[in-house]
């Protein structure tokens, strides 16, 4: 035991401050951890084991769970038809904005920029024209 006292005391001051000072922190964060637990004995907690997971393959076929790890309950799935269609008609070859002054022909990028809400179709450019709308630039 002399030996390793000796050993420890021919090391640099550096290094033997070092370790006095991690003692130090450790028994401090000890004598924290054990007031805490004195004051708060009475806080006692209470454990509860989940239950058996259920198979991934069983977990939404039924309308209920009981499992705790389960976050939603399972609904049966309604497809409802739509009753308008999305697209416009092919046959409208021209588009142009409600609230813009410029007609668009069909499969012009410009056409994305407008909400389809403010779209106004043509079939014929000169349809267009005669609505106060003139052709874009951007696209032959």
């Amino acid at each position: 035991m002399e030996h390793h006292l000796l050993h420890f005391l021919k090391k640099p001051l550096v290094l033997r401050s070092l370790y006095f000072i991690c003692c130090m922190i450790i028994a401090f964060g000890l004598g924290v951890i054990v007031e805490y637990s004195l004051l708060n004995s009475h806080n006692t907690p209470e454990i509860e084991l989940p239950k058996k997971p259920i198979p991934l393959a069983y977990r939404y076929t039924t309308q209920s769970s009981q499992n705790s790890f389960d976050t939603m309950i399972a609904e049966p799935a309604t497809i409802t038809p739509s009753t308008e269609s999305t697209s416009p008609d092919t046959s409208k070859m021209f588009t142009a904005s409600k609230t813009g002054t410029k007609y668009y022909p069909a499969g012009c990028s410009g056409i994305n920029r407008i909400k389809t809400e403010n779209r106004v179709y043509f079939t014929t450019e000169q349809e267009a024209q005669d609505q106060g709308y003139t052709r874009t630039s951007t696209c032959n």
